[in-house]
């Protein structure tokens, strides 16, 4: 009998290994472009999977209620220390900006933060709301010319309609995607991913505790 750590490892049927390459690329498309409505179809998808594997965790045995509560615990867990811990956020004052992601928030928080300093946007819109250009100039240079404006109590010019009569004028600039939107689709996918690890992790020491049990009883019996 092979009693080496290699045997006790949980295997990866091919519909589980399509499972995980087609949620890599959901999570992908999600991260692309990060809305409200990925928000709402993945935290719908977290509920119903985290449901499922409760009522499977509570009835059945073996290797797959071992998945299911690790699967559980482990979502939970991290979902809780979500819930309970302060995001990464910005502090902007008169042209100064200045990015906070430090006083122990959790590391997930600071990349997804620092993914999201790194895909934001400044969108300008005129005095109708309506959106003017995109426009890639840095955070620093957007809050400046948003202090400006607010603190001389006039509208300001896109940098590229300075000095262009009929430019038009600029009376809101706002960031894309948002800050929150891309934490929380960042953290509901973090949330399965870490859920399937615990879950993997589970059957690996539920595997283990077999194969001892096992030998133990050959042992006996010998």
């Amino acid at each position: 009998m092979n009693t080496g750590w290699t045997s006790r490892l949980p295997s990866v049927s091919l519909r589980e290994l399509f499972g995980v390459i087609a949620f890599l690329a959901v999570a992908c498309a999600a991260m692309v472009h990060p809305t409200e409505l990925w928000v709402t179809v993945l935290a719908t998808f977290v509920m119903i999977v985290g449901a499922i594997a409760i009522i499977l965790a509570a009835i059945l045995r073996g290797r797959t209620q071992a998945f299911a509560i690790g699967f559980t615990a482990v979502l939970a867990c991290y979902l809780l220390g979500v819930q309970n811990t302060r995001p990464p956020y910005i502090v902007s004052t008169l042209g100064t900006t200045r990015f906070v992601d430090s006083q122990g928030r959790l590391p997930t928080s600071i990349l997804l933060a620092n993914l999201w300093w790194r895909m934001r946007t400044p969108y300008y819109f005129d005095g109708e709301n309506r959106p003017i250009e995109p426009y890639d100039g840095t955070l620093e240079e957007v809050e400046s010319r948003r202090a400006g404006r607010f603190t001389a109590g006039s509208a300001i010019k896109p940098p590229s309609s300075f000095g262009q009569p009929g430019g038009p004028t600029v009376y809101n600039v706002s960031l894309f995607p948002i800050l929150q939107t891309v934490l929380n689709v960042g953290h509901l996918l973090f949330a399965l991913a870490f859920g399937y690890l615990g879950g993997k992790f589970a059957v690996w020491v539920y595997l283990r505790r077999v194969s001892r049990d096992g030998n133990s009883i050959e042992a006996t019996q010998s």
